[in-house]
């Protein structure tokens, strides 16, 4: 199909053919039928070939570069009694048999015997004959190869469905082939409530286009609308599981979901600021996003449960508690969806993503309540016991931290008494210095008094 599309691009001046299918329900054959499809002489201002032609001029709104062939009127052309396409045999073996126009058979005359539109019962005879005959130089109306296939018939002669084809103008985008899309429904939709104002049309008739290319694009026009349906839905019991799983909490359910749909608008808001379309995805959007909906809905509930008490001061404080009750597990999750979660888990640090004081609280005293009791009662034993190992092996640790602490003092009471000791020593000391220097000044006193005597 690549090939196919560039190629076209590069050398057709025009696009690829586009057919307008009746379905069962409409009869041909009554004069009101024909002329409410035929756009020559004598035909509706709005029949189905007029309303195509009149759609071509405006190739830019209905994406149309060339008027659709009409068996209809190819094949009242054929009837045409001037001509040689439409002979019958009059007498002899073939009497009342088709006489082909290539035939040089002397008892060959015209259908018609003048020019008019058809009789039912004429319609229903020939239209068979037109269907079968092999397009020659003496009547190139012949329909073999050119309508054969363009309309189906039962046994009886009942036109059940039919096809009349025209051809687009060059499209190149996807923006291009869905716009096209829905002006060719447009116009069908027009077209069938043109043809159901005919007498004996039923009420189911309708006319629909269809292309090659309208399998790929069709899908687009609706997954919009599907989308936002499909999380909508998965919304209800994305909301019954978190209701559950934390422990029949309203306000922490509905917190739950907020956070979620809060994710979910932010990543198309991505989408749109870089310009990534919807469809880029894949065909299947709307499954996708109930995937990411769920994948996002793990962290979130985890998230609402490990919100960290009312007294927690600080987003550093906040974070590590909220990490230490839910561990880092859910941090690594394995699909990208999920990576929003992060988000969620650490906006203890942006004050914007916080929860209101007031739910914190409630969820920090009620996920504490109901972080065991969610277990099972083997595993609510066996985390019990485990919890009150760890909270002795907590306890003999700080009985040895304190005897450490004591020791230290000890330690440093001791080298208090060894300095105050080592104090005293030095003012023994300093006492037998002043001592010693009192001595000598008498000493010299005396020596001076001797020698002035």
């Amino acid at each position: 199909m690549l090939q196919y599309f560039s190629d076209m691009e590069r050398f057709l001046q025009v696009g690829v053919p586009t057919y307008f299918v009746t379905t069962s329900g409409y009869d041909f054959a009554t004069a009101e039928g024909t002329d409410a499809v035929c756009s020559s002489a004598g035909c509706a201002n709005n029949s189905l070939t007029q309303t195509i032609q009149y759609a071509t001029r405006f190739p830019n709104v209905s994406f149309l570069a060339i008027p659709a062939t009409s068996w209809v009127d190819d094949f009242l052309d054929w009837l045409n009694p001037t001509g040689r396409c439409c002979r019958t045999h009059r007498y002899g073996e073939l009497s009342g048999q088709f006489c082909p126009s290539t035939s040089t058979a002397p008892g060959c005359v015209r259908c018609l015997n003048a020019t008019r539109r058809p009789s039912e019962a004429e319609f229903r005879r020939f239209l068979p004959w037109f269907l079968r005959d092999r397009p020659t130089l003496e009547c190139a109306k012949g329909g073999l190869g050119a309508y054969d296939t363009a309309v189906s018939m039962d046994e009886n002669g009942t036109i059940l469905a039919s096809r009349f084809m025209a051809y687009q103008r060059p499209l190149r985008t996807s923006q291009e082939f869905t716009a096209a899309l829905k002006a060719h429904r447009a116009l069908a939709a027009e077209i069938t409530a043109a043809l159901r104002r005919v007498p004996g049309t039923a009420p189911d008739f309708r006319v629909f286009p269809y292309t090659v290319t309208y399998v790929y694009y069709e899908q687009y026009l609706t997954v919009v609308a599907e989308g936002l349906l499909t999380v909508a839905l998965c919304v209800a019991p994305t909301f019954a599981v978190s209701f559950v799983l934390l422990g029949m909490d309203l306000r922490c359910s509905a917190a739950s979901v907020v956070t979620i749909a809060m994710i979910l608008l932010d990543t198309a808001g991505l989408m749109a600021l870089w310009d990534i379309p919807y469809k880029r995805r894949g065909a299947h959007q709307p499954r996708g996003g109930c995937g990411d909906l769920g994948g996002i809905r793990v962290p979130s509930d985890g998230g609402v449960r490990a919100q960290p008490p009312p007294h927690t001061r600080g987003a550093r404080s906040r974070g590590h508690h909220q990490h230490g009750q839910q561990g880092v597990g859910g941090s690594g999750a394995d699909e990208p969806p999920r990576g929003g979660g992060v988000g969620v888990r650490q906006s203890a640090a942006d004050p914007h993503l916080l929860l209101p004081p007031q739910l914190r609280h409630h969820c920090a005293r009620s996920g504490a309540r109901r972080r065991l009791s969610a277990r099972p009662p083997q595993l609510r034993r066996a985390a019990t016991a485990q919890h009150g190992g760890l909270r002795v092996r907590h306890g003999e640790h700080q009985i040895r931290h304190r005897e450490h602490q004591i020791r230290h003092r000890e330690h440093q009471i001791r080298h208090g008494g060894l300095r105050i000791r080592h104090g005293g020593h030095q003012s023994w000391h300093t006492e037998h210095q002043i001592g010693h220097t009192e001595h000598q000044i008498g000493h010299r006193g005396h020596q001076i008094g001797h020698r002035g005597h």
